[in-house]
C-alpha cells in the first residue's frame, strides 16, 4: 500500500512540476531598412496584444534590429510586457533563423513581483508574418 502511495504521489508531482507555459501573441511590425547588394540592416518597432496560459493578457511593445546577410537572419530586441492589471516583465529576444517564419528564445530579463517565477528563463518561440507587417508568435516555457 505504502509503494502504491509513493507511486501515485511521484506520478502527481511530476505532472505538475512539467507544466509548459504558452503566450500567443498578435501585432504588427513597423522598419526602416538600408539594403545593399548581399546585406539588410533593419531597426524595427513590433506592437502586440498577447494572452498567456494562465488565463493572463496584456499588451506590448519591442524595439530591435536585424541583420540579414545571404538570406541568413541574425535579429536582437528587447520587449516591455504589461498585463491587464498593470504588472510588467520584460523580455530579450534573439532569432537566427527564418524571414517569413522563424523561432527563437525570449528570456525573461526584468520582472515585476508577479512574474518572479520567470526570471532569466528562456523559453522558444515560434513567429509567422503574414500582410507584410503582422505577425502571430507562440511562446512555450518548460516550468520544471
Amino acid at each position: 500500500m505504502k509503494k502504491l502511495l509513493v507511486i501515485i504521489y511521484c506520478l502527481f508531482t511530476c505532472i505538475l512540476f512539467s507544466e509548459e507555459y504558452t503566450v500567443e501573441a498578435l501585432g504588427d511590425f513597423s522598419r526602416k531598412e538600408i539594403n545593399l547588394e548581399n546585406k539588410v540592416f533593419t531597426i524595427f518597432e513590433t506592437k502586440f496584444k498577447w494572452k498567456d496560459s494562465f488565463g493572463e493578457y496584456g499588451d506590448g511593445y519591442c524595439i530591435g534590429h536585424m541583420e540579414n546577410i545571404k538570406e541568413e537572419i541574425d535579429l536582437y530586441n528587447l520587449c516591455e510586457n504589461t498585463d491587464s492589471k498593470g504588472e510588467k516583465f520584460w523580455l530579450e529576444g534573439i532569432r537566427k533563423t527564418g524571414k517569413e517564419r522563424g523561432v527563437g528564445t525570449l528570456t525573461y530579463i526584468k520582472t515585476s513581483e508577479k512574474y518572479k517565477q520567470f526570471l532569466n528563463m528562456k523559453c522558444n518561440y515560434g513567429v509567422s508574418w503574414f500582410n507584410q507587417d503582422s505577425f502571430f508568435l507562440k511562446q512555450k516555457c518548460n516550468l520544471q
